[in-house]
């Protein structure tokens, strides 16, 4: 899923490519009710749209993805890690200990690991599973 048509486009040449067939969306991930969606996704992976969400998307996101998950599931997160500079430019990034607060409700924080620095940019991996 992506809001940007382009980057669906480019996905499903890869896929074709690869032999592939998954299921793309062009969607807003703070409105997933929106969306032609079922419950009961075992595995939620995503590389770099919760961290550059605002708040009140975050909020809305993990509504969503929460009520999409069954029981048991993984998340795996990939977040840029903000650190304060003047002058930052990029995505939003998450602080330390935002996404074990953010996601307390519904989900377990099972390991984060630091990632290689992208851009000038701390990076992290979380590993999530849905209470």
């Amino acid at each position: 899923m992506d809001f940007i048509p382009r980057a669906i486009r480019a996905a499903r040449r890869k896929a074709a490519a690869a032999g592939a067939s998954p299921r793309f969306l062009v969607g807003d991930v703070t409105r997933l009710d929106a969306l032609d969606l079922a419950d009961g996704y075992g595995l939620v992976l995503d590389l770099g749209c919760f961290h550059s969400l605002t708040d009140a998307g975050r909020e809305a996101y993990l509504e969503g993805v929460t009520r999409l998950a069954m029981p048991g599931a993984t998340m795996l997160l990939f977040c840029l890690v903000r650190r304060d500079k003047p002058g930052r430019v990029g995505p939003r990034g998450v602080v330390r200990g935002e996404v074990s607060r953010r996601f307390d409700a519904g989900w377990e924080l099972v390991q984060e690991i630091e990632g290689r620095p992208m851009l000038g940019w701390e990076a992290a991996w979380y590993r999530l599973r849905r209470r």
